[in-house]
């Protein structure tokens, strides 16, 4: 179609058509707009809040890294020696009847009138709170308990 058959067709319509047509014409030039640019953008500020959120972790992250970091260096610095962080979180209920300490850091611990289970949770606490590593542990009722300690791996 030419120009003029565009132009003829239409002034031959009456006003309501051209407005029905207009009104179309308007609705097919928002729906394109909104196409083109409102979804375009939209995906850009989704994608836009995806990285955000990435870096938000990824700062969270980092935090939490350092500040196990910092924790570490200070219980490295402020760490007693092995000897005395046992001394140290001993209970009352166990009693040490002999102490041997070996050239390789180790202590070799003979304990009497022992419980089996007040014992447990002291190696448990030596472990998770002390940073000492139970090496080897043999129990009896009649004779108490050996115990091998050593330096946990954090140094």
């Amino acid at each position: 179609m030419s120009a003029d058959k565009i132009f003829q067709a239409w002034h031959s319509r009456n006003p309501r058509e051209k407005i029905l047509m207009a009104t179309l014409a308007v609705i097919l030039l928002l729906a394109g707009a909104r196409a083109l640019v409102i979804d375009s953008f939209q995906a850009w500020q989704l994608a836009s809040q995806q990285r955000l959120t990435a870096a938000q972790r990824h700062y969270l992250w980092l935090q939490q890294q350092t500040s196990s970091m910092v924790v570490l260096n200070q219980t490295k610095e402020r760490k007693a020696p092995l000897p005395q962080r046992v001394k140290r979180s001993l209970p009352e209920q166990i009693v040490i009847q002999e102490w041997q300490e070996n050239d390789d850091g180790q202590l070799i611990l003979l304990l009497r009138r022992a419980e089996l289970y007040p014992l447990i949770e002291w190696l448990v606490t030596l472990e998770t709170r002390e940073d000492v590593l139970v090496n080897q542990f043999s129990f009896t009722q009649q004779e108490g308990a050996q115990v091998m300690l050593q330096e946990g791996y954090s140094d």
